[in-house]
């Protein structure tokens, strides 16, 4: 089974469209012989609809960049402030 997805940005990276496809050349087809029946054999061949393609869009309301938050120095900073 052959899966393929792509991906693009847009909107300034600020959305993103993906499409994927499943199954994109149909070559899930099982089949197969049952002989564990006494005096018969059977095939089977099935037809299975696995092809499936799904396309999504992504939108980001947020900033773009990772903003690392100001750390905290702790207690030992405020008590510093408060003694003198």
């Amino acid at each position: 089974m052959l899966n393929v997805a792509f991906q693009k940005k847009v909107l300034n990276s600020k959305g993103s469209i993906k499409l994927n496809v499943q199954d994109a050349l149909r070559t899930f087809s099982p089949s197969g012989k049952i002989t564990n029946i006494v005096g018969a054999t059977a095939t089977y061949h099935n037809f299975v609809d696995t092809q499936v393609a799904t396309l999504a869009f992504t939108y980001s309301f947020g900033k773009l960049t990772n903003v690392v938050a100001k750390r905290e120095t702790g207690g030992a900073e405020n008590e510093k402030g408060r003694a003198h």
